[in-house]
């Protein structure tokens, strides 16, 4: 029979110790790099950056000029060896002289634009461009895979915002892999979807996003009873109800009894769903404007597991993830610190990760960690890489947008992590101090 030693006693106690006494590691998320993108010619006024690849070393965007192009907009795409740059030789031929890089597929062998005249075009590392045709339908991509052959995004149906729906096309398959009612034609399948949203259709269809596998695409539409409602959908599941953190909506006037959840986006594993729901404040809130709120857009991520869950509880400002690294590790987005419809720079940047659970200005991080951003401000983000390592976005340096890159120097494991690892070394510890 085994009988601990007084040396194994001893480490038994300060195996528990350590579990009781040691929480999540902390605030402990430092950043090795904070760079602007700068412009692609001097007299530029902006520049933007608005995706980026899995490994994080290609970000595509666009650079605004006052001059350059007549002042059209042209989309970049900048590497650390290369800095920023055109992106090929875009066919002006077409009369679509201004246009955007929205899109990278993860791999980074993909770029996707979009141009003033409403059209989309991929480009590819043969260096040539290629227009993408959706049946004569004006698409908006919103969602790549990590090959860059499956996209979702919305179409318009009317001219409203309203009416817009979401898509489903596969790029190697051709124009009949175009999907335009793949929400539409789930819910029908759904009896039971919220009742009856819409009549069955997925009328107002916003923020669709797509697993790297191009298989889970999320998003939310308008719904009846009246209210926004977020999904998930694969061909195995079908369509999933996401739910709300509370189905209650306050305003001015009163309390009203309308959900209102916005999934946003998906991490390229397809596990973690980030966006924002509403809930009621327990007291409101008054913002440096002097108005008060009485429901708050709160953060959330969901997971098949855990369901949907608020980031941080505790945070009183409004806030809204717009991006997550694989496995839900680093999640980004923006916090709301006064009214948008006055000032439209009234969003921040925030970081959160599954260690500290908090969420944390991301330009007051970047300043305890030692980098000097007296010239920068109001940063906001765009993307994240799948590591988690990189993150992009612009804000205002010298007054003039520009766009950025933050790389994080190492991501914190979650204290349960943390446990497990000690478990595992005490074992085997244990194991070699066994008297037989």
């Amino acid at each position: 029979m085994y009988t601990p030693t007084h040396h194994n006693l001893h480490f038994i106690k300060l195996f528990f110790a350590l579990i009781y006494f040691t929480p999540s590691t902390g605030n402990t998320l430092t950043f090795k790099e904070f760079t602007g993108l700068g412009f692609l010619k001097n007299d530029s006024i902006a520049s933007y950056a608005l995706d980026v690849s899995a490994d994080g070393k290609i970000i595509v965007g666009y650079n605004q000029g006052a001059t350059l192009n007549s002042g059209k907009t042209l989309g970049f795409q900048y590497t650390k060896s290369k800095k920023m740059r055109l992106i090929g030789s875009f066919p002006i031929v077409h009369g679509q002289d201004s246009y955007k890089a929205t899109h990278i597929s993860g791999d980074g062998t993909r770029i996707f634009v979009s141009t003033d005249k409403g059209t989309n075009w991929v480009y590819t590392q043969n260096q040539s461009y290629e227009r993408i045709r959706a049946n004569g339908v004006p698409i908006q991509i919103q969602g790549v895979s990590y090959d860059g052959q499956t996209l979702t995004g919305i179409y318009l149906t009317n001219s409203t915002l309203s009416g817009t729906e979401a898509f489903l096309y596969d790029l190697s398959k051709g124009t009949e892999e175009f999907n335009r009612y793949v929400i539409r034609r789930a819910l029908a399948e759904n009896k039971t979807f919220f009742g009856n949203p819409s009549n069955g259709s997925s009328s107002g269809t916003k923020n669709t996003a797509i697993s790297s596998d191009g298989k889970i695409i999320i998003g939310s539409f308008v719904g009846e009873p009246e209210g926004r409602y977020s999904f998930k959908y694969s061909k195995s599941t079908g369509i999933i109800n996401l739910g709300s953190l509370k189905f209650t909506k306050s305003s001015f006037t009163g309390e009203l009894t309308i959900p209102h959840t916005e999934a946003i986006a998906i991490s390229p594993d397809g596990s973690t769903i980030v966006g924002s729901s509403s809930i009621k404040r327990t007291t409101p809130f008054l913002d440096k404007n002097g108005i008060r709120h009485f429901c708050k857009n709160t953060a959330f991520r969901y997971t098949d597991k855990e369901g949907m869950l608020e980031l941080d509880s505790n945070y009183e400002f409004d806030t809204i993830a717009i991006g997550a690294s694989s496995n839900g590790r680093v999640i980004i987005g923006k916090i709301l610190l006064g009214d948008v419809a006055k000032d439209h720079e009234a969003f921040e940047a925030f970081v959160w990760t599954d260690d500290t659970k908090k969420i944390q200005n991301l330009q007051e991080t970047l300043e305890v960690g030692g980098f000097d951003l007296s010239d920068w401000d109001k940063l906001k983000v765009t993307a994240i890489s799948d590591d988690g390592y990189t993150i992009v976005g612009s804000g205002l340096h010298f007054g003039k947008n520009e766009a950025f890159v933050a790389r994080i120097s190492s991501i914190p494991l979650p204290s349960s992590a943390w446990l497990f690892f000690s478990s595992v070394f005490f074992l085997i510890r244990l194991k070699k101090k066994r008297t037989p």
